[in-house]
């Protein structure tokens, strides 16, 4: 997935942290333009990235209030 927008240098809130495969530095997450948190295992310019995913396989996004985990459903 290429990222749109991408925000480089955020610091992952603990729950995507947490879905971070064991060793998996946390410099590697950034945060794509739609809010959903990535990481890469590269750098690469455009960056390109693998959705975090909670324990469903839900990619972790950023919602509307501010909140960190799936996104509702509309």
């Amino acid at each position: 997935m290429v990222a749109s927008s991408p925000q480089e240098n955020v610091s992952a809130p603990p729950v995507v942290l947490g879905a971070l495969l064991p060793g998996t530095p946390p410099s590697a997450v950034f945060q794509n333009g739609d809010g959903c948190y990535l990481f890469s295992i590269e750098r690469t310019e455009p960056l390109s990235g693998y959705p975090v995913r909670d324990s469903s396989g839900t990619p972790l996004c950023e919602n509307d209030d501010g909140t960190v985990g799936p996104r509702p459903s509309s």
